[in-house]
This record gives structure tokens, sequence and C-alpha cells, in this order.
């Protein structure tokens, strides 16, 4: 966990090992001694509500100043909807070959297509493009 911790945060070893596995409580001060001769106090004020991307503002004093982050609520994630992306290893997965904005989407969960069928209508740049099948099948998903 400590090596999961590091690698998401940085250098977290300034932190009391308590809250590498364990939240803070509204109100709990911490200090965090970052060299021998600087110390920093922090406050946890308050959580704020989910938002719709399932994220939650966090508020804080920290030495004495109010300050916000917006943070991921790893227990709620799992219910919001993610934007799944092909997976480039899975062969049965077309991508978009450029990012740009889906025009229109010429087929449904279900359809049969042939190889060289028009699957969605791509506009990147000023310019659609087809994107096409590259092999035949039945769509299982559209995302």
């Amino acid at each position: 966990d400590y090596m999961k911790a590091k690698s998401s945060y940085g250098p977290v070893s300034k932190l009391p090992t308590r809250f590498l596995f364990d939240k803070c409580q509204i109100g709990e001060d911490v200090i965090i001694d970052i060299s021998p001769s600087k110390r920093i106090y922090v406050k946890l004020l308050a959580v704020g509500e989910i938002n719709s991307d399932g994220k939650r503002q966090l508020f804080f004093e920290l030495d004495g100043s109010p300050i916000s982050i917006l943070v991921s609520d790893k227990n709620v994630t799992s219910a919001i909807q993610q934007n799944l992306k092909a997976d480039e290893s899975d062969k049965s997965h077309i991508a978009a070959p450029m990012p740009g904005q889906v025009m229109s989407v010429k087929i449904i969960k279900g359809s049969t297509v042939k190889k060289g069928d028009v699957l969605f209508v791509l506009s990147a740049m000023k310019m659609e493009t087809d994107v096409v099948a590259s092999f035949g099948g039945i769509v299982s998903s559209i995302h």
C-alpha cells in the first residue's frame, strides 16, 4: 500500500503513517514535519457532496489559510459511468482513428456488418471521415 501511495501521490514519507491507510476526520489536525526546520499544520474542515464526475471537494486549513482540492471518491466511481475506450490489443474492438466528434452512428447493437460497411462518421478539423468495419461480424456494443 505504501508503494502504491508513493507512485500515485509522490513522496509520502513525511505523512504520518496512519494517513496512508485511513482517512482524516473532519476537524482533525495533522502536523507534518517536511524538514527539520519546517512543520506544516493541516486541518480538514469539510467534505463536499459528490459531483456528476464522482469527485468531491475537500476543504482544508493549511497553516491557517483555507484551501480546497477536488478528489475522486473511490466509493462512488464504480457507480459513475466511465467513458469506455476500445482496447487496442483486442482485434474485435474498432476505435476512432483520430480525436474528433462523432457526427452519426450508422449501426446499432446486434447489427450484422460486412467488411467495408460504414460504422460511424467522425468530424475532425472540419472534415468528415467515414469509419468502416475492417472485418465482418455482429456488433456487440457501442461506446
